[in-house]
């Protein structure tokens, strides 16, 4: 399965298919502003994946100086299990790999929590995607933990960021300077 790749425009019927994907993948209070705001921000991106004419799935990131920030990541709940995942994941890693790159999943060390083994296998799949959990958490109900992606030649590099820079992201005016919403972070 090849998959083709496409940056949709706000508006048309491939958006709405994909805030479709983005209201059912995501609850109401991870859903930090809609999809129109952030990619109404200059430092935001969107790919959607495609194979054939169905789309499997989306990722919307920024990129902020030094490095790049996943939003959102979400395959069709339908094609699911499928392989998609991991074959977009790879060419995110691929896209990503001259800068280091952040997201956030739900804390899986988190108690209690209603969806602890979802949490679980989600850092499980970004661990077999080259990617590492860090110390890192913010946010409450639900915590989140900072992930991020290196090559072992550039662990070194990707733990120093982190230690040094990362945690300006929760300055708000940082936040806001960045073009990255506030919301995502507090």
């Amino acid at each position: 399965m090849a998959l083709t790749v496409t940056n949709p425009i706000v508006g048309t019927p491939e958006m709405e298919q994909i805030k479709r994907i983005f209201e059912e993948a995501f609850p109401p209070e991870e859903r930090i502003v809609g999809i129109e705001d952030i990619l109404s921000r200059e430092a935001s991106h969107i790919n959607a994946y495609y194979d054939g004419d169905a789309l499997v799935g989306f990722l919307i990131w920024f990129d902020v100086d030094w490095f790049d920030y996943v939003l959102f990541f979400a395959v069709d709940s339908s094609c699911r299990g499928g392989g998609y995942g991991g074959q977009i994941w790879d060419e995110v890693v691929s896209q990503h790999a001259t800068r280091p790159f952040y997201f956030s999943v739900e804390d899986p060390d988190e108690t209690p929590a209603a969806n602890t083994e979802q949490r679980v296998k989600r850092v499980r799949f970004y661990e077999k995607h080259g990617c590492s959990l860090s110390e890192l958490s913010f946010m409450e109900n639900p915590r989140m933990r900072l992930m991020y992606y290196h090559t072992p030649e550039r662990a070194a590099d990707v733990v120093q960021t982190l230690q040094s820079k990362i945690r300006c992201m929760v300055d708000s005016e940082f936040i806001c300077e960045s073009g990255v919403p506030a919301g995502a972070y507090m």
